[in-house]
């Protein structure tokens, strides 16, 4: 009777340590996952704020921001990254990449060398990009370990 007990408990205590390790490795998966994600949506925003400082400076598109200004990483990438503990960084990093479409949109057609004018529309609309995209960078700089 007293091996059956011993026997039971291994396999209890078994059990447990398995679907422990097993949750444990879920979450750290979870993490390299998220992280990964955190360091592409960082690439494409670095590229996108490069783009629209590049063009701020030149007072022209120096390139198609229809291209440039693609919100594909995003979609691809936004499942992994919502496993991101923090709502802020989430909400943060999510309206850097809204603005982002909002100006590829309202440059819809524009062309390389298209003129930027002070006051238009289209460089006001560049300019107010900018902050969000700077702490959202910061953000996934600091998550990321980019710094």
């Amino acid at each position: 009777m007293s091996e059956a007990i011993f026997g039971l408990i291994g396999v209890l205590l078994g059990a447990i340590a398995a679907g422990v390790g097993d949750y444990l490795l879920g979450k750290r998966r979870e993490r390299v996952e998220t992280k990964r994600a955190a360091r592409l949506l960082l690439l494409e925003l670095k590229e996108a704020r490069e783009f629209i400082e590049d063009s701020l400076q030149k007072m022209r598109w120096v390139s198609n921001p229809e291209a440039v200004l693609s919100n594909e990483v995003w979609v691809e990438h936004r499942a992994a990254f919502a496993q991101i503990n923090s709502s802020v960084v989430w909400e943060t990093v999510s309206d850097a990449f809204l603005q982002i479409g909002n100006l590829r949109r309202r440059n819809r057609g524009a062309k390389p060398g298209t003129r930027l004018e002070p006051g238009d529309e289209r460089t006001e609309d560049a300019v107010a990009v900018m902050p969000p995209l700077d702490i959202a960078i910061s953000w996934l700089e600091d998550f990321t370990g980019a710094r």
